[in-house]
């Protein structure tokens, strides 16, 4: 629901904007997200439609993290047992099984309770720039959509590090292949650098200070990897609708074999 009211929300806008001023006309057909909620009916759109999104990704990554992150944390990851590894061994890649790898319960508890303040940050950072909309000049309101936008992108670059890293890894195979498919998605996802995200913010902060326009042609190039982005970590976000059916559906079933038998076997011995 959130990633369907994010998509109409920038189109609304855009629509809006459009009617009121139009950048169509001046060459723009993909401007900053922000310039489509600074003034008129857009802006209301913007400020109602992102707080809600924002509020909405709160919700499921709270339910996730009351779902999850105990038996998660339970499970553990499987990680290279530095005392058995030899230098130069590529500990993400040795075989299941083997001598080298351990369950890690303190690790999995960690990147489970990194991925949910990440999580909340991200929200709250669509939150944040959605209430507080771009403004030409450099104000207050104006640095708190920055900071809103910031932490929105830097929220969820870390909030996905964290969730692929439990999902990878974590020792329960039946998990893994339970999530197999997510997991895929997820990563397809994440591939976008963080700089194609804080380049047209430094653009548009290069403008406010300087009053110069920085040219269509940049500013289409800036929108393109800025929409880009924005629109892979919203369908990041839109793959928990499936984690949330399979977990609900499967997970119980599965998690009391949550150990690989040849690491149990091992941890007998």
């Amino acid at each position: 629901t959130a990633a369907v009211i994010a998509g109409y929300v920038v189109a609304a806008c855009y629509i809006l904007t459009e009617a009121q001023d139009s950048f169509i006309d001046k060459g723009i057909l993909f401007p900053a997200v922000s310039f489509l909620g600074r003034s008129g009916d857009a802006k209301l759109t913007y400020q109602v439609g992102f707080a809600t999104t924002g509020m909405l990704l709160l919700v499921t990554i709270g339910l996730l993290h009351m779902l999850l992150a105990e038996p998660l944390s339970r499970i553990g990851l499987l990680r290279a047992d530095d005392s058995t590894t030899t230098r130069g061994e590529d500990k993400k890649t040795m075989p299941e099984g083997s001598s080298g790898l351990i369950i890690d319960r303190e690790a999995s508890a960690r990147a489970v309770s990194r991925a949910f303040s990440m999580g909340i940050l991200s929200a709250a950072g669509i939150i944040l720039q959605g209430v507080f909309v771009l403004e030409l000049k450099i104000t207050a309101q104006t640095l708190l959509h920055w900071a809103g936008a910031l932490a929105f992108m830097l929220g969820a670059q870390s909030h996905a590090k964290e969730v692929l890293l439990v999902y990878e890894t974590t020792a329960s195979k039946p998990l893994r292949r339970l999530l197999e498919t997510s997991l895929t998605w997820k990563q397809s996802c994440v591939n976008a650098p963080v700089l194609l995200f804080i380049v047209p913010i430094a653009i548009q902060v290069g403008r406010a200070a300087s009053g110069l326009d920085s040219g269509a042609v940049v500013q289409n190039s800036m929108g393109v990897m800025q929409w880009g982005i924005i629109a892979s970590y919203i369908l990041f976000f839109l793959s928990y609708s499936l984690d949330l059916f399979l977990v609900i559906m499967y997970f119980p079933t599965i998690e009391g074999a949550h150990v690989d038998q040849a690491l149990q076997s091992k941890k007998n011995k």
